[in-house]
């Protein structure tokens, strides 16, 4: 069996208190698949091979990043080579990132009953009884604006990212030796 190395990078973001910043990190994301999954597979970057991404919204803050996998001699350019993709986010198909992140959130949020469940109760907004319902979160999705994602991509590169590796990493760098 070829050696690997499993490896996730997570960049601060916003989390779900401010529903118009938690819309741009869902558009952000979308964005951050279209670059990693399709952008550089297709301009024959072999080293974003199975790069995936993913973003956790908390109260207050979110993460989000990518994960992937491949051999100890390639994953240091996997990992440098997404996070420079990362940096330079074309919002030339935002209406399809909205698309894409409207879809997102139905699937993450409603796929069952249990997930259902959990959005309601994660949905009142601050100390108060109002509720934050889908039709508000599809309106502040497709409100989103070249600009708003310009402001979640600087907030995430304005912070160190985490990193999280397994696998044979005998060779694996820090992420200050990554330069990230």
């Amino acid at each position: 069996m070829e050696q690997e190395v499993i490896a996730a990078v997570g960049y601060k973001t916003p989390g779900r208190d401010n529903l118009k910043e938690w819309a741009a990190t869902k558009v952000t994301q979308a964005l951050v698949d279209a670059a990693t999954q399709d952008g550089l597979r297709y301009h024959r970057q072999e080293t974003t091979h199975g790069v995936r991404s993913f973003y956790r919204p908390f109260a207050s803050t979110g993460l989000l990043g990518f994960t992937t996998r491949a051999s100890p001699s390639d994953i240091s350019a996997t990992v440098i080579d997404t996070h420079k993709a990362i940096q330079k986010i074309s919002t030339a198909n935002l209406e399809g990132a909205k698309a894409r992140a409207t879809v997102a959130f139905y699937n993450e949020e409603f796929e069952t009953n249990k997930e259902y469940v959990d959005f309601l109760g994660t949905s009142l907004t601050g100390n108060t009884t109002n509720f934050t319902g889908t039709d508000a979160v599809t309106e502040a999705i497709s409100k989103v604006s070249a600009a708003d994602v310009k402001k979640v991509v600087d907030g995430m590169m304005a912070q160190k990212p985490v990193l999280y590796a397994t696998g044979d990493l005998l060779e694996f760098p820090s992420i200050r030796q990554l330069g990230l």
